[in-house]
């Protein structure tokens, strides 16, 4: 494992309202010589899928990968989602082949086309899980929607322009689309009845959409072919435009917290006031294109088209900052992954303490309170596996770190 020799101390420049920040980038896999178009998460497992290279699959946090699973041909791998979680989760891989699906995190896949053309439309461009259904976005072809696990497949294209969809996201009870020239349809939960939702969306190459749900409504962020990141609170009625990125096309975003990532053809650039300005966190990376990003553990795992897999701490990237009049700073757990207990270490809060256990997309889990006890010990033995955030609350401090479950 190369570690990139780059200085350590953060300096910051602001120019026309994008900045750069020096850090620290270590390769995590050096094999793979091919596009990396996509990542999925499965409990602790973390998958890469590429364009020539198969699947990999990293089980720390994406410090070190291996070539992964069996029964998925030499495709490329451009899109993953899981259906459920725990011992029923079902992993979906779009490929240029087609769907395939895997029962047992990934081990094994098996093709599940039953009423997608996949000949005629190219394959699977984007796919997505959202509640009891998968859909799938094909080139041409408009999506296609799953209620049995992939066994069959039926259109679901009622009130959608464009056949060429990118990007899926869910927020609340709704469905959105991103297209090729189109911009975003909306449709509800289950995919039925698209209408547009366009208003103040000037870039309608839609690559990829993200919501984030940590809020009481939702906010949808869009990245687009023509480098522009747009927001919309009002679940896609009207959007408005992030204040500019260097000119590239956007092909990936995630959050963490309400701060925003995004890949570029110029390199990754963060935002932590939603849009307003850029910072620039390429410095140490081989090269300027990424394609793909996840957050796993605390580590930003960056996919590139030539140069392997790369990743970086949050904590580099994120200092403390306020959020919603709390101070927060970064959470040491320790397993993590753990099973049925987690260990909060270094809190740097004294008692009592409130901690608290939510989904992914916001939902509490557990609340309750500590009066004594340092580290303090969280059972988890009625959680299911998957992912969570675990936050400790003291006064107006706040401490959080994302969590992982595997039983």
């Amino acid at each position: 494992m190369m570690l990139m020799k780059s200085l350590s101390v953060v300096a910051l420049v602001l120019l026309g309202g994008v900045s750069n920040v020096w850090g620290q980038w270590v390769a995590g896999n050096s094999t793979i010589t091919t596009d990396v178009k996509c990542f999925g998460e499965c409990g602790s497992r973390l998958f890469a899928g590429t364009q020539r290279d198969g699947l990999f699959l990293s089980t720390d946090n994406g410090e070190s990968w291996a070539a992964f699973g069996s029964g998925l041909p030499g495709v490329a791998i451009r899109s993953m989602a899981v259906l459920n979680s725990g011992v029923s989760a079902m992993l979906f891989a779009g490929t240029s082949n087609g769907m395939y699906a895997s029962s047992d995190t990934g081990a094994t896949w098996q093709a599940v086309n039953n009423g997608i053309p996949v000949i005629q439309y190219n394959g699977i461009s984007t796919v997505a899980a959202a509640g009891p259904y998968v859909f799938a976005g094909t080139y041409g072809g408009g999506v296609y929607r799953s209620n049995d696990g992939g066994a069959s497949w039926e259109a679901t294209n009622d009130g959608l322009t464009n056949g060429y969809i990118y990007s899926f996201t869910a927020a609340g009870t709704e469905l959105f689309a991103g297209t090729y020239q189109n911009g975003v349809f909306h449709a509800n939960i289950n995919g039925v009845n698209w209408t547009p939702s366009n208003n103040g969306l000037k870039a309608k190459e839609v690559n990829v959409l993200v919501a984030d749900t940590s809020g009481s409504m939702p906010t949808l962020i869009a990245g687009n072919e023509s480098g522009g990141v747009f927001l919309s609170s009002d679940y896609g009625s009207s959007w408005s435009a992030a204040s500019a990125l260097p000119k590239a096309n956007v092909w990936s975003i995630v959050l963490a917290s309400k701060n925003i990532f995004a890949a570029t053809d110029r390199g990754i650039f963060l935002s932590t006031n939603h849009g307003t300005s850029w910072s620039s966190v390429s410095e140490g990376l081989p090269g300027l294109a990424v394609h793909s990003l996840v957050i796993s553990g605390t580590e930003l795992v960056a996919g590139t088209p030539q140069n392997g897999i790369w990743h970086r701490p949050l904590a580099e990237m994120l200092p403390p900052s306020k959020v919603d009049g709390l101070q927060t700073s970064k959470l040491s757990l320790y397993p993590n992954p753990a099973t049925t207990l987690v260990i909060i270490d270094n809190s740097d809060l004294p008692s009592p303490i409130e901690i608290s256990i939510t989904s992914e997309s916001g939902a509490l889990i557990r609340k309750r309170f500590e009066w004594s006890g340092s580290p303090f010990k969280v059972n988890l033995s009625d959680i299911p596996s998957g992912v969570y955030w675990l936050e400790v609350k003291n006064g107006n401090e706040l401490q959080k770190a994302k969590l992982v479950v595997n039983h």
